[in-house]
């Protein structure tokens, strides 16, 4: 979950600026980046918390 909130931090540090910036097109570049950050902060949130490296390992000896 670390992650996605760093995530949701970058999406309202992208809001903030979306509002400080003059230029419409600046402007809206940091609106989609937010939406971005904020979709990317729902699928982290929604994959759950990270597998443990041994339970995708197969335990099947390769051929010598």
């Amino acid at each position: 979950m670390a992650i996605a909130k760093r995530l949701r931090r970058q999406a309202a540090t992208c809001a903030a600026l979306a509002k400080q910036i003059h230029d419409e097109e600046g402007r809206q570049r940091y609106l989609r980046l937010e939406q971005m950050y904020l979709e990317l902060a729902e699928s982290e949130e929604r994959a759950g918390p990270p597998m443990s490296q041994t339970a995708g390992e197969s335990h099947i000896k390769p051929a010598a």
